[in-house]
């Protein structure tokens, strides 16, 4: 008898313990840059199947984040309730979360920035500090226009290695025991041009590097597209210098053409190594050249960093298009100088009055210039 007794006061202690235990709640922080360069945010797929799983659990609590003032534009509990009480029916919880969904939505579809910066560092500092938070899902093109990590004065020629390692640790957000998913990163619109694949996963490299180096328990990238229209925000910003696809010729007379080859296009970030296709960009410039023609190669950088180390960077990129039109066909003794001049002289101004790069006029300075010169009578047509 005793031992029967003994086993229901277990029982009994078991169940009032477990009555006593506070129900489990989660809670999702939704982040957003939003700015007039980015699409109007909708939830991707793996967005939906985390706030999915979360209110289908337990209690749920979902916070939305954009830039500007206020930051918090959406914070509400969304479990699904019947009364007071969590609701339990299977069916009723899957209706009710359609409905929470679609508040959420809303809210992501209209959040706008007021700040005229993309500030997704910062941003991720907001999140890093709501209270139990275990799961980010962070909306953005990832395009820095401000603070330790801005874009801006490097371009698409940011070094993603070096940048992360000058990246002091005293100033990352703890992101110590979060799950942070990325998605949207290098999606634009509005103004900002469209990223080269290169430069694109050098962002999604950038924040992952950043995701880690701030101690998260795991950083994703989520690929899916975020948009669902136009820009939410309005107040424009700086937009990140990205140039066009291609080369240009420009006849200069007397049987002369130039001929402008953009780093960002055709050379990997503060690399000599060729973009993926830039290989074959440079062969269809073979025709160019006349029998009897020469040329000259000038590599030119921005004004940024050390001039000794620029002069190497654009030297090197110099040689490195002369060599694949040699491996194409062209003679090598066509070419009768291949320098590189780093930002001295640059091909125009990329310095404003505060000393601040000026970041259109730096990416036409990051280019490798050909000077080809053939006979009137052999030119090329």
């Amino acid at each position: 008898m005793r031992s029967v007794a003994s086993a229901v006061v277990a029982t009994l202690l078991v169940v009032l313990v477990g009555a006593c235990q506070p129900p489990v709640k989660t809670v999702v922080v939704v982040g957003v840059t939003a700015t007039a360069n980015e699409p109007a945010i909708a939830l991707t797929t793996k967005g939906k199947d985390t706030l999915h799983e979360a209110i289908t659990q337990g209690e749920t609590r979902v916070v939305i984040f954009r830039s500007g003032s206020p930051m918090s534009v959406f914070d509400k509990d969304l479990t699904v309730r019947r009364g007071r009480d969590q609701e339990n029916n299977a069916q009723r919880v899957e209706d009710g979360f359609a409905a929470k969904l679609e508040s959420v939505q809303s809210s992501l579809r209209t959040a706008a920035d007021t700040t005229g910066q993309l500030d997704l560092f910062g941003l991720l500092v907001q999140l890093s500090h709501v209270p139990d938070a275990r799961k980010l899902l962070v909306y953005s093109s990832g395009l820095q226009t401000t603070g330790m990590l801005n874009l801006l004065p490097a371009g698409s020629d940011f070094d993603v290695d070096r940048t992360l390692a000058a990246l002091p640790g005293k100033s990352l957000p703890d992101l110590a025991g979060k799950k942070v998913v990325f998605a949207g990163l290098g999606q634009v619109a509005g103004p900002q041009r469209a990223l080269p694949e290169e430069m694109r996963r050098n962002v999604e490299r950038l924040w992952l590097g950043v995701c880690r180096k701030a101690g998260a328990d795991e950083c994703s990238i989520d690929p899916e597209s975020v948009a669902a229209g136009g820009p939410s925000g309005t107040k424009p910003v700086p937009t990140v210098a990205v140039p066009e696809v291609g080369s240009s010729v420009v006849p200069k007379g007397d049987g002369v053409k130039e001929v402008t080859i953009p780093a960002a296009v055709f050379f990997l970030p503060n690399s000599a190594d060729l973009q993926p296709g830039a290989a074959n960009a440079l062969r269809g410039l073979t025709g160019l050249f006349g029998r009897g023609a020469t040329a000259t190669a000038v590599g030119h950088t921005a004004t940024w960093g050390p001039l000794p180390g620029a002069q190497d960077l654009s030297l090197a990129r110099s040689r490195r298009v002369v060599e694949a039109l040699i491996g194409f066909g062209v003679a090598r003794a066509v070419f009768t100088s291949v320098t590189g001049v780093g930002f001295r002289p640059v091909i125009e101004p990329d310095v404003d009055a505060r000393g601040q790069l000026i970041p259109a006029a730096a990416e036409r300075n990051r280019v490798v210039v050909l000077t080809i010169h053939n006979l009137r009578n052999e030119e090329s047509s």
